[in-house]
């Protein structure tokens, strides 16, 4: 995985999720990872559905968590995308 710029990260149930962003080429991403601490392991989760971008937004909703918005190829997307973690 290469180093992105301008991607979202939050906590969801005492796991770390992070993924989008874009690279300092101008490649956007569409990868979703779960962190679990208590085995310092990344575990790479369902790619985002819609355009690989950066700028996302994240948050949790009861035992989901939702990845949408951002920039992608420079337009302004308006989707959310719903996850529910295993």
């Amino acid at each position: 995985e290469t180093f992105l710029n301008n991607s979202v990260s939050f906590a969801f149930q005492g796991y770390g999720i992070a993924g989008t962003g874009g690279s300092v080429n101008g490649v956007r991403s569409d990868h979703v990872w779960k962190y679990n601490p208590d085995s310092d392991e990344w575990y790479r989760l369902q790619d985002l559905r819609g355009a690989p971008r950066d700028f996302a937004v994240g948050f949790t909703l009861e035992d989901t968590f939702l990845v949408g918005t951002g920039s992608a190829s420079f337009n302004e997307t308006n989707d959310f995308y719903k996850y529910a973690c295993p």
